[in-house]
């Protein structure tokens, strides 16, 4: 799921960058646009992996296997996070 995401933006980026540089009057506004949406992708990524290693860690340590973690943080990566990029 996550590596879909980082090859779509890595996509936009190298392969699909075209677009945004042969349109001169939106490059400076989208290049800002793409580089918020990059970084708070990269925050997204980073609390998922923080949640998911607290959760292994958790589940390894408890008798018998048990999971009492609560994984109430595993939506910190929403999957229509590109439903506005419809260009």
């Amino acid at each position: 799921m996550k590596h879909k995401k980082l090859r779509h933006i890595l996509g936009l980026l190298t392969n699909n960058g075209s677009y945004w540089i042969n349109h001169d009057c939106f490059v400076e506004k989208t290049n800002t646009i793409l580089l918020r949406r990059i970084e708070n992708e990269i925050k997204k990524l980073k609390e998922y992996n923080k949640v998911l290693k607290e959760y292994e860690e958790k589940v390894l340590h408890e008798p018998n296997g048990r999971k009492d973690f609560s994984f109430d943080h595993a939506d910190a990566y929403d999957d229509d996070s590109f439903a506005d990029w419809n260009c």
